[in-house]
């Protein structure tokens, strides 16, 4: 099973590669870095956060001095996609998931960008990275706010009060943001949209195996909770439960650690890699 799977990574790879071979090459001095200082508008930045595969996020200041997240897309994102993210940002109204504004910007008329409350903290990989465990209450109270988080993408609703169901998609430590109060914060909603298959995106510890279809994967109510249970896994013990998880495939616990012992069965329900053992929505 191992080696099949290993060899359809492959295939997907060389898929994408050649997908890829033909664009053209990205003019990268027009995705360059933003400078502390630079200006458009009434927003200016004020420092870098991160990056991602098409966008980068700075801490700004936009008007009445408000501090925001900027996300600016690569010049080459079309706005369509820019659209897609923010729609779906500010319709969920959520403690737990960061809000976004409901129009985009268009930085100097090159590259659009998405305003973003600005989300105080540090991620959830950077205590993972910096072996900062929680106790009982901590990792309870944060577990169940993510939870919430969750909820409200599943469950969401539109103005007319119809089921209007958002997967994030990319849930992982390094979409977590836990604030100085202690409070957790799901970032990053590139991913995020209805339940579908498509082609295969998203971070490999944190998908579940049955949920991959060939060159495409599954963003379903069961994956996100996968991946909820991976994030916290690793946040408890260290380390993932899996490096490149298979249907079938059984967790091993690294420690004993007594005064989360009860949770074991939860947590690995959570994680299992069989369709019919985890858990299907948020409510169980």
């Amino acid at each position: 099973i191992v080696a099949d799977r290993e060899e359809r990574g492959n295939g997907v790879n060389k898929f994408l590669s050649a997908l890829t071979s033909g664009e053209p090459t990205v003019d990268k001095a027009r995705n360059a870095r933003l400078e502390p200082g630079a200006k458009f508008d009434v927003r200016e930045i004020i420092e870098f956060i991160g990056e991602g595969r098409e966008s980068q996020v700075y801490k700004a200041r936009a008007s009445r001095q408000r501090i925001v997240a900027l996300k600016v897309f690569n010049y080459e994102t079309p706005l369509e996609r820019v659209l897609r993210e923010i729609d779906i940002g500010c319709q969920v109204n959520s403690p737990y998931v960061v809000h976004y504004d409901a129009d985009p910007g268009h930085w100097n008329n090159e590259r659009f960008f998405a305003v973003m409350d600005f989300v105080p903290g540090g991620t959830l990989r950077r205590s993972i990275d910096q072996g900062q465990k929680p106790d009982r209450a901590f990792f309870e109270r944060v577990a169940r706010a993510l939870m919430e988080g969750i909820r409200a993408l599943h469950e969401n609703k539109d103005e007319y009060g119809k089921q209007k169901t958002i997967i994030h998609g990319d849930i992982k430590p390094d979409n977590v943001i836990i604030t100085p109060s202690g409070q957790p914060v799901l970032i990053d909603l590139g991913l995020a949209g209805p339940p579908r298959i498509e082609l295969y995106q998203g971070t490999s510890p944190y998908v579940p195996p049955y949920s991959i279809r060939g060159a495409d994967r599954e963003f379903s109510y069961k994956c996100d909770l996968f991946a909820l249970g991976v994030t916290l896994w690793e946040w408890l013990f260290g380390k993932k439960p899996y490096s490149n998880p298979f249907v079938g495939e059984e967790p091993t616990l690294p420690e004993i650690l007594s005064e989360f012992e009860d949770l074991y069965p939860w947590l690995t329900r959570a994680i299992s890699t069989k369709p019919d053992k985890g858990y299907a929505t948020i409510t169980e």
